[in-house]
């Protein structure tokens, strides 16, 4: 504002006709200067010249006419440089205020500079006078009738401003240097958020792993601390509501779980390109599938393979339980049907983690130049793309027969299992169970539907079939990318890459893989060298033989091995191989419920025997006649083995025999060594089991 006003402005003060007031300024010889503007000269009066009735009049209207003087909010105040400390706040940042704090301050920011503006015109206590006559009048104009009423701080009735609240307020940010901070004010004291003395003790007692509730806490605190005082229930409950999310779980939760609440990073994918990197992970299916072999119900591995630019589902794979293999023909799928990837983006799983993947000569990926990136342990998170997509296959258990997911009813689920295991018992198989063919067209169809729905992260676009926007498939952006002129690089169906390889000698035109031997007169000149030996998982009837440059050589045939006549495929030999370790963890368990029956022998030192005998008249047996005595058989010659009626029997007697421990002896007492039930005998027999272990060992080295 300038310090100069015009005859007319004068005038709308006082509210008179502007040649009133010519005629008074005149009349009382008010000072002015002439100054040329356009059409003529113009008389400007200074404002510190004029009698002080007049100077109130125009601070007056001043007050009351506040166009062009614009609002305060928190985006126009000045920048903090540095904490100011002040009789309300000390070292506070308008960061740290709450809301009621910040309406009040300003409200007050919004007087003190009206009461700046006025005291050009008058003094400046006059205008300190007039905004608190006015507002306490409720005569202000609306900002400034709100900010009066909201400038003091107190609950209740409204105060009415005072003129040393107002004075008092200016003086405050007059001495920060303008800083509005100053005139926050102070918190409440209810609203210091200083921990009560007994909070530390009771998260002893809350922040568990087994995640108990406030009432057992305490309840457990009052028992094994009472000297520490707690407050009512409803204090304790509402301090823990107050604390940080973080804090209020640490304890409660791991670190791995903690990680849930704290911040996280989003992967931008907008400089990237549709095979820039593929996702891969396994997934155990929710739902119960025929078995293709034995028909019995069993949970299915899928194994899925998403491209992070498109969300597009470019491959997949069902596998019984071989997550390599189930591995290795989702690749097939997505390199054959969507392209290589430059990035392969996998856990730490041992399905994606071996040589048939990883090595530098034979390995799948450096044959087709795929760089594989593991994410870290325990972070789930960082596999957010394809962990989203299990909920595909969630959703299509969950619909169909067969759910075991872990919200399943447990009810329905054992009336299911129930009605599957008598279908089978008497039939062989159930009609509640899907076949593994239509199980595999069934995954078909979902991948298709995927594909083709709209995904919430993926861009908008207009559908003029609704007329409206929504967000595109998985299929439309792989598709606008290809009119784009991009081309995937895809690789042929038949490409033997995709076959595990492995090293191998060749000896006389022979080839050992496995169990099983191949025959091709190509290989005679290659006698004792090495080369690398394609197989596939499927059909063991042949294999693909390259030198280590990768040059094909020949198709070796299945000629002849010592393990089976006929050629065993990879797979069934993993199936061989598991029905075996499934036997031998039977008989385990059988020897274990049959060491069960028999009943330990506790042998008594000599005085406890003693005190036994003291306590227990035993009248001493006359012996029987010659005749009634049951001839025993003959005991076992000397030098030849006996018969054992137990195996401790037959631990003491090679422990007394240690030359005469054969290979069978070793490995049977090898394997009861492993039970504690055995042990336990043996000593109670007073047998050393130290020494029989001892023997096991020395034996077993003398015969290596």
């Amino acid at each position: 504002m300038t310090t100069t006003v015009t005859i007319g402005q004068i005038a709308d003060a006082l509210g008179i006709a502007k040649r009133s007031a010519e005629r008074r300024a005149n009349k009382l010889a008010w000072k002015y200067a002439e100054v040329t503007v356009s059409g003529g000269q113009q008389r400007l009066y200074p404002v510190s010249d004029l009698p002080s009735e007049v100077r109130d009049a125009l601070a007056r209207h001043q007050l009351m006419n506040r166009a062009g003087v614009p609002a305060v909010a928190s985006s126009n105040l000045p920048v903090e440089t540095e904490a100011v400390s002040t009789p309300a706040v000390t070292r506070l940042s308008e960061a740290e205020l709450k809301s009621w704090q910040r309406k009040i301050m300003l409200a007050r920011l919004t007087l003190v500079r009206e009461a700046d503006r006025l005291s050009r015109t008058t003094p400046k206590m006059r205008a300190i006078e007039m905004i608190v006559e006015a507002g306490n009048a409720g005569n202000l104009p609306a900002e400034l009738q709100r900010a009066a009423e909201a400038a003091n701080a107190r609950r209740g009735d409204k105060t009415p401003l005072s003129v040393t609240s107002l004075r008092r307020w200016i003086d405050d940010l007059h001495a920060s240097g303008g800083q509005p901070i100053a005139l926050a004010p102070a918190p409440s004291p209810r609203e210091k958020h200083l921990p009560p003395p007994w909070l530390a003790y009771f998260l002893d007692f809350y922040a568990l792993p087994s995640k108990p509730s406030v009432a057992g806490a305490a309840k457990e605190m009052a028992k094994k601390k009472p000297g520490v005082a707690l407050p009512p229930l409803r204090t304790i409950q509402f301090h823990i509501s107050k604390m940080p999310a973080i804090e209020r779980a640490r304890g409660r939760l791991g670190p791995r779980a903690l990680r849930q609440l704290k911040a996280f990073v989003r992967r931008d994918i907008s400089d990237l390109w549709p095979t820039a990197v593929y996702v891969t992970d396994g997934h155990t299916h929710h739902r119960m599938v025929a078995h293709p072999l034995t028909g019995k119900p069993f949970r299915p591995e899928i194994t899925s393979t998403i491209d992070v630019v498109t969300r597009r589902a470019v491959g997949w794979s069902v596998a019984l339980s071989e997550a390599t293999f189930g591995t290795i023909d989702a690749l097939r799928h997505a390199f054959t049907t969507s392209g290589v990837p430059d990035i392969w983006y996998v856990d730490n799983g041992s399905g994606f983690n071996n040589q048939v993947l990883d090595d530098g000569l034979v390995g799948l990926l450096s044959r087709f130049d795929v760089e594989k990136h593991n994410r870290l342990p325990y972070r789930s998170q960082a596999g957010g793309v394809i962990e989203r997509f299990h909920q595909t296959w969630i959703s299509a258990a969950r619909s169909q027969s067969g759910y075991v997911g872990v919200d399943m009813d447990t009810e329905a689920r054992k009336r299911w299992d129930d009605r599957v295991k008598a279908d089978i018992e008497a039939t062989g198989t159930s009609p509640l169970l899907i076949s593994w063919e239509a199980f595999l067209t069934e995954c078909q169809g979902e991948i298709d539907d995927y594909n083709n729905r709209p995904h919430s992260s993926l861009p908008k676009v207009f559908d003029a079939g609704t007329g409206r926007t929504r967000h595109m498939s998985p299929n439309e952006v792989w598709n606008s990318w290809l009119a784009k002129g991009w081309s995937p690089d895809v690789v042929e169906a038949d490409d033997a890459d995709f076959r595990p390889q492995e090293v191998r000698q060749v000896r006389r035109c022979e080839i050992q893989l496995f169990t099983n031997r191949y025959f091709s007169l190509v290989l005679e000149e290659f006698h004792e060298r090495d080369v690398l030996v394609a197989y596939d998982i499927h059909d063991a009837s042949r294999v693909w033989v390259s030198t280590v440059d990768h040059q094909f050589i020949c198709e070796a045939t299945f000629y002849g091995n010592s393990v089976s006549f006929f050629p065993r495929a990879v797979v069934e030999q993993a199936h061989e191989k598991r029905v075996e370790n499934r036997l031998k963890r039977v008989d385990r368990k059988r020897r274990a419920v049959e060491e069960e029956r028999a009943t330990p022998v506790i042998e008594l030192d000599a005085v406890k025997r003693d005190r036994l005998e003291a306590m227990i008249d035993v009248t001493p047996m006359m012996p029987a006649p010659v005749a009634e005595v049951i001839a025993m058989p003959a005991g076992p010659k000397p030098g030849e083995r006996p018969r054992f009626q137990t195996d401790q029997d037959m631990a003491a007697w090679l422990l007394a025999n240690p030359a005469s421990l054969t290979e069978r002896d070793r490995a049977l007492m090898a394997e009861r060594m492993r039970s504690w039930t055995f042990r336990q005998l043996c000593g109670m027999a007073g047998i050393d089991v130290d020494a029989l272990a001892t023997l096991i060992k020395s034996s077993q080295g003398a015969q290596k």
